[in-house]
């Protein structure tokens, strides 16, 4: 991997009691040789729209290189490898297809969600999502 490329990934099923540190000692576990002194995470915890109530997701940058465990994520040019790496009883799934719906902020606690959507016929749908507050979405409706 080129020096200073950062590529994101998307890890889900982490525990909703572990934070960006429990997640990142953890990762730093399956860290060979001395990529511990020599990579640095950035970590984001999001909520998990997946069928698992239970968890939550994170995108994580490694900088300035990815470690050696996901490597096989990035050699992938089908996008649709996933690495597994235990954690207390469940499996996290790293990969970086983004496939599904994956948030990207973490909204202040107990404020609602709003999704928007457009429909682009004969293209795709797209999805994106916004922090706006019901009276915006009402601004921005035209009502």
């Amino acid at each position: 991997m080129a020096q200073g490329k950062r590529l994101t990934y998307r890890v889900q099923h982490i525990p909703l009691h572990f934070n960006e540190a429990d997640l990142s000692a953890r990762l730093q576990q399956a860290f060979e040789g001395n990529e511990r002194d020599r990579i640095q995470q950035s970590i984001s915890l999001v909520p998990s729209y997946r069928s698992q109530p239970n968890s939550q997701n994170a995108l994580i940058q490694f900088h300035p290189q990815i470690p050696s465990f996901l490597r096989d994520i990035e050699r992938d040019k089908t996008g649709m490898t996933e690495h597994q790496l235990p954690i207390n009883g469940a499996m996290l799934n790293i990969d970086s297809n983004f496939l599904g719906l994956t948030q990207v902020s973490s909204p202040p606690w107990g404020e609602e969600i709003k999704m928007e959507y457009v429909t682009c016929p004969s293209v795709v749908t797209v999805l994106s999502f916004s922090l706006l507050t019901p009276e915006q979405l009402d601004l921005r409706h035209g009502a």
